[in-house]
């Protein structure tokens, strides 16, 4: 028998009733068409906010927060809602470098983050002692043994000696709205990485099995790259798209990346994009689009938000008194315990102006001009026993952050210098060779890790230069001590064996102080706090 117009809407009403219980804003489609992504990366330990810019003043508690209450806005409102990161968790401060091993402080921190993709960086690869700590506890966390998909990918690391990957190399995402989300991790062809580990070149990792079997994957809706790349830098980003779109000619792709430090976006394709959402959770990366009746990507919104509590609550309709959640509330204060522990408060001494590194080496505050004019000379150098006059090299990504005018506490020094770097030396360099030595390395073009972190403020990546020395007149038949950090030391050994022969080798340069210590104790001799 027909239905009763009575039936029909009892049927109606259950039927929006079951719409509001389980925020199915698509109902009838079954399936959400609008997706909401926030994107981190090159976060660099900077979970505690930035104690010296009073704009962002979000910490990893309020971020915590704020994704819960955007999870929820989704949910009410029947959309998908995902929180990706690109890399480089660590090394950048004090809470992520003071402890004995680079992160043990800063990954449970990240843990409280509710991610739906992780990737490896550079600075996360870097250290065998900080592989060992992630594969601990980290990792496992994000991919449990019985968790629904694997959230730490990694397509082109691995594992030594038994050349399993480090996370795992891809993620389906079937969603309760009826996507399904596709999720790779990358990373740049890094040669630097820890001695336990393997980074596959990314043109080798497009040939394997398992990014053809993240290929072959039916009925993928959107496909996600979380990528420690950047995009300025080819080739690796192109291969990826590439070989993505050989396979899904025009599904909904994703690029969400890092590295170089910068915010930067770029449409690849109509349903195709790049992201990157600059660095130490200065910003965030805000992105939303649609899904057409054809699958296509539609009304794409990108915008990059400052990491303001006000923005944050603005962002997810909340205000101050609705904010801070319980869970939100346990990570801030396990954030300033941990950084009380590590004792970051502790004041060396009181800087008398702010000293920036993203500025002209001759400028009155150049950061660069200090640490290699005046630390180098009076702290590194002094009382050591040479034939040659000293002479410092450093790559431009040696100092991490300003110096700012006031008192300078432990996780200032640490947020300039996170690295505690080693010195190493070429000894009894001639004057010629150290000016050949300078001009080769100046047209170096594919140093990797920090060189392309950084270019200067308002200058073009071709117009930062690629390394900083010290500011003296080379005289050809003077002999001269070459000292730099381990890092560039092993960065320029082939330029310097190509010029001098094979049989040259750095030698540790025989100081108390490394590099974090160095800038300490310049601190504490020339800038001692006014009693006043």
């Amino acid at each position: 028998s027909r239905p009763t117009a009575q039936s029909v809407v009892m049927v109606a009403r259950v039927c929006l009733a079951v719409c509001a219980l389980f925020a199915l804003a698509s109902c009838v489609a079954g399936k959400a068409n609008k997706f909401n992504i926030i994107h981190t990366t090159d976060v660099h330990g900077w979970v505690f906010g930035h104690p010296h810019n009073a704009t962002l003043n979000a910490d990893f508690g309020d971020f915590q927060s704020f994704l819960q209450h955007m999870a929820q806005n989704a949910q009410t409102a029947g959309e998908e809602f995902f929180v990706f990161d690109s890399g480089d968790i660590i090394e950048g401060t004090g809470l992520s470098d003071a402890s004995q091993i680079h992160g043990q402080y800063i990954f449970p921190i990240f843990q409280n983050i509710n991610y739906n993709g992780l990737t490896i960086g550079n600075h996360d690869i870097g250290h065998p002692q900080v592989i060992d700590l992630m594969e601990d506890g980290f990792i496992p966390f994000f991919n449990p043994a019985n968790g629904t998909y694997p959230k730490y990918l990694t397509m082109n690391s691995f594992l030594l000696p038994s050349d399993s990957y480090i996370g795992q190399p891809y993620a389906v995402i079937d969603t309760p709205f009826g996507n399904r989300v596709l999720v790779l991790g990358f990373i740049y062809n890094f040669t630097h990485e820890a001695n336990n580990t393997n980074v596959m070149p990314v043109s080798q990792a497009l040939l394997q099995p398992a990014f053809q079997k993240a290929m072959a994957v039916p009925n993928v809706d959107v496909i996600v790259v979380i990528a420690h790349i950047a995009p300025q830098f080819p080739p690796e980003l192109p291969q990826i798209y590439k070989a993505i779109r050989t396979a899904h000619a025009d599904t909904p792709l994703a690029l969400l990346v890092g590295h170089s430090h910068v915010t930067d976006f770029v449409q690849n394709d109509p349903n195709a994009f790049t992201l990157e959402s600059g660095k130490y959770f200065e910003v965030i990366g805000n992105i939303q689009f649609s899904l057409g009746n054809d699958g296509s990507m539609q009304g794409l919104k990108t915008q990059w938000v400052d990491t303001s509590v006000d923005n944050l609550m603005t962002l997810s309709a909340t205000t101050k008194t609705n904010f801070l959640t319980p869970q939100g509330a346990a990570t801030k204060a396990a954030i300033w315990k941990a950084y009380a522990q590590l004792g970051l408060n502790i004041t060396y001494g009181c800087a008398p102006q702010t000293f920036i590194p993203d500025t002209y080496f001759r400028a009155s505050n150049s950061l660069y001009w200090l640490f290699i004019q005046e630390i180098f000379p009076h702290i590194i150098l002094q009382g050591q026993p040479s034939d040659g006059i000293g002479f410092f090299l450093a790559n431009p990504s040696t100092l991490r952050y300003s110096l700012f005018a006031g008192p300078v506490t432990r996780n200032d020094i640490y947020t300039i210098s996170p690295f505690n770097d080693t010195f190493w030396h070429f000894p009894q360099l001639t004057g010629t060779n150290l000016s050949k030595l300078l001009k080769a390395i100046e047209y170096i073009t594919d140093l990797d890790d920090r060189h392309q972190e950084r270019a200067l403020c308002g200058a073009t990546y071709e117009e930062a230069p690629a390394w900083y020395y010290s500011e003296t007149d080379i005289e050809d038949n003077q002999k001269y001590d070459l000292v730099l950090s381990t890092y560039d030391a092993a960065t320029i050994l082939p330029a310097v064996q190509k010029l001098l022969g094979s049989n040259v080798t750095p030698k540790i340069y025989d100081t108390d102080v490394n590099g974090t210590g160095a800038i300490q104790m310049y601190v504490e001799k020339f800038w001692p706090c006014s009693s006043n």
